[in-house]
């Protein structure tokens, strides 16, 4: 047991310090998916899990005990910062400035579709070439055009796919293996930012460029391989913030990426009175981990609150 724990120990140092990876440091849970993965290998070839106590589902106690000075090491998680609608504006004035055929314009039209559909970045922006990832970046067949309750082709022209009253987005194979749902949104007209305009103008660029519906719609330029980056995205949301001086409202730059238009997706709807139920069906959360973007430190959230405690209320006990 001593042997056994001892290996397993060298073997979870050396994870944490890259020697098995790409030579930096890493967080105590990615640590921790490393030891599970080595249990669940033994258990797959029918072999009794050597991380686990014998005949039990605890972990060794020697694993315990330096997964716990792991995380007592590891910094406290800074979870990237909600923005508001106003940021997805102002990258929408940006692309207009610019022209809708460069890459700022695509990124903008990415931002307003990851906005309002909640999409994690993966499922907008292509991953890196060395990266395999389970979930399906959305393609152009993933998109449906509506108009009084017709589907519109997708080969159609930009002025028909604008005309459009909504669209949705087909989930075929998501990070939490969600499959077969359904995402709706509603036109926005006369409004600068309306994620049916977006997908529009995302789905003729991609046809136009490939004549496949199976590609991408993060796909940019004349070639096959040009795709818009989280990277990218997070550049242009960043620059947005500093030009509208969020900093002034307690949201700074550094503080928030490409994630930050999922979580702003979120916050708005709750703070415009979406439930709870309708937030996570809209964002595909199966529990309630997503309100980890309902930040606290929102004053909106804690409206009356104050008002509510200080006010005298009889209680007894009994």
């Amino acid at each position: 047991m001593q042997r056994k724990a001892t290996i397993l120990a060298s073997f979870a140092d050396g994870v944490r310090q890259g020697d098995f990876g790409r030579g930096y440091r890493i967080t105590a849970q990615s640590v921790d998916r490393a030891i599970r993965a080595v249990g669940q290998t033994f258990e797959l070839a029918c072999r009794p899990n050597p991380t686990k106590v014998d005949g039990g589902r605890e972990r060794i106690f020697q694993l315990r005990r330096l997964m716990s000075s792991y995380r007592r090491e590891d910094p406290a998680p800074k979870p990237q910062l909600a923005v508001p609608v106003s940021v997805v504006e102002h990258m929408q004035r940006l692309a207009s400035a610019v022209g809708h055929s460069t890459r700022t314009s695509v990124v903008a039209d990415l931002a307003t579709i990851a906005f309002f559909f909640l999409l994690r970045v993966g499922e907008y922006t292509m991953p890196a070439a060395n990266r395999r990832t389970r979930t399906v970046q959305f393609r152009v067949q993933d998109v449906k055009f509506y108009r009084n309750g017709r589907i519109i082709p997708n080969t159609s022209s930009l002025q028909d796919l604008m005309a459009a009253d909504g669209v949705a987005l087909c989930i075929d194979n998501q990070k939490n293996g969600t499959r077969g749902e359904t995402v709706y949104q509603h036109s926005l007209p006369g409004r600068l930012i309306c994620p049916k305009n977006a997908l529009a103008r995302r789905v003729v660029a991609v046809m136009q460029a490939t004549h496949d519906e199976s590609s991408p719609i993060s796909l940019f330029g004349g070639g096959h391989s040009d795709h818009v980056t989280s990277a990218m995205v997070r550049s242009v949301v960043r620059r947005s913030v500093s030009a509208l001086q969020l900093h002034r409202q307690g949201i700074k730059a550094s503080d928030v990426g490409s994630h930050s238009l999922r979580a702003g997706g979120a916050m708005a709807m709750k703070l415009n009175g979406c439930d709870l139920v309708t937030i996570m069906k809209s964002g595909r959360w199966t529990s309630l981990t997503f309100l980890t973007y309902i930040h606290n430190q929102i004053a909106h959230l804690g409206a009356n609150i104050t008002h509510r405690m200080a006010t005298a209320v009889p209680f007894f006990s009994f």
